[in-house]
C-alpha cells in the first residue's frame, strides 16, 4: 500500500502536509542543512477539519513523515525530530 501522505512546498518558508484528504500549513524555513521539528509546530488541521483535535501523539507521527519526506527529496543533510522541547510540558 502507498503513502497516504506527501508535501507541497509553497515557498522555502512554508510548506503543506497533506494526509488523508486533510491539509496543514506549516510556515518553517527549512534552507538550512540541519532541520529541527518540534510537535509545537503542528497546530490545526485547514478547514473543514480545523476542529479535529491533534494528540500529541499523532503530531510525533505527521512529524515522522515530513522528516521521511524532507529526507527523500534531499534537501537537508538532516532531520530532527525534538519530542520535548526545552521548556514544553505534555500536550
Amino acid at each position: 500500500m502507498g503513502k497516504t501522505y506527501y508535501i507541497k512546498t509553497l515557498h522555502f518558508y512554508s510548506f503543506e502536509y497533506h494526509e488523508n484528504g486533510k491539509t496543514i500549513v506549516i510556515n518553517f524555513d527549512f534552507r538550512d542543512r540541519v532541520l529541527y521539528l518540534t510537535p509545537t509546530m503542528i497546530t490545526k488541521w485547514e478547514k473543514p477539519y480545523d476542529d479535529s483535535e491533534i494528540s500529541y501523539d499523532q503530531k510525533l507521527q505527521i512529524l515522522h513523515n515530513i522528516r521521511e519526506c524532507l529526507l527523500e527529496r534531499r534537501r537537508p543533510e538532516e532531520v530532527i525530530i525534538e519530542e520535548k522541547p526545552e521548556g514544553a510540558g505534555e500536550q
